[in-house]
């Protein structure tokens, strides 16, 4: 079972804003940080639509700054409209049909329960899933198919969530720059494990492979 992210049904109302800061992305390229947002009113998929710049400080949370409605980077100053010590470490471009691994949350299945075909994402089941997966900052019981994007990118974080007869059987197809995630392309969902060739040949596709030093 293939599940593109084009195609996948989502909860509209969870996708993340800018999780830190408020940018005037018409106007005079203004930022106010520390804005209080309320995630479920005021979720967009502009960051995807529209690209983003990537803003980074060792042991902080990364800053995902709009790029502006024509499509270019904000010019922002650290110390100034970005907190003092971070640093602009990528401009990530729109990414269309696919995921720019722009802050969200990708729920497989808003209704809960409407599929058999999703149970492998069902978090709330503790037969497939983890203590790890629900003990995640993410995990809402009301919602247990939901998951923050990078849990379902990143296999170093997704692998931790499957118990062992249900591994190898959920993979994240990504594009990488060097060893760092920028898209999530596909989601690939399997009734049984992959094993030996048939592993290998997946994690090559998906690019797992060049993500494990």
């Amino acid at each position: 079972m293939k599940y593109h992210l084009d195609t996948i049904t989502v909860n509209p109302t969870n996708w993340f804003p800018d999780v830190y800061s408020g940018y005037d992305v018409v106007g005079g390229n203004h930022a106010t940080s520390n804005l209080d947002y309320d995630y479920e009113l005021q979720g967009s998929l502009y960051l995807n639509d529209n690209g983003y710049s990537l803003w980074q400080l060792a042991a902080n949370p990364d800053i995902q700054v709009p790029f502006d409605i024509n499509g270019d980077p904000l010019s922002l100053t650290a110390g100034v409209d970005i907190p003092a010590g971070y640093t602009k470490t990528r401009d990530i471009v729109a990414g269309g049909s696919k995921w720019n691994m722009a802050d969200a949350l990708i729920d497989f299945d808003p209704d809960v329960g409407t599929s058999v075909k999703v149970d492998m994402f069902d978090r709330s089941n503790a037969t497939i899933q983890t203590a790890a997966s629900r003990a995640s900052l993410f995990y809402n019981a009301g919602f247990p198919y939901q998951y923050q994007v990078n849990e379902i990118a990143d296999p170093r974080i997704y692998d931790t969530f499957f118990e062992t007869a249900y591994k190898d059987r959920v993979f994240g197809k990504v594009a990488l720059d060097g060893t760092d995630l920028i898209r999530l392309d596909e989601m690939l969902n399997y009734t049984t494990q992959k094993t030996g060739s048939g592993l290998t040949s997946v994690t090559n596709y998906c690019k797992i492979s060049d993500i494990y030093p």
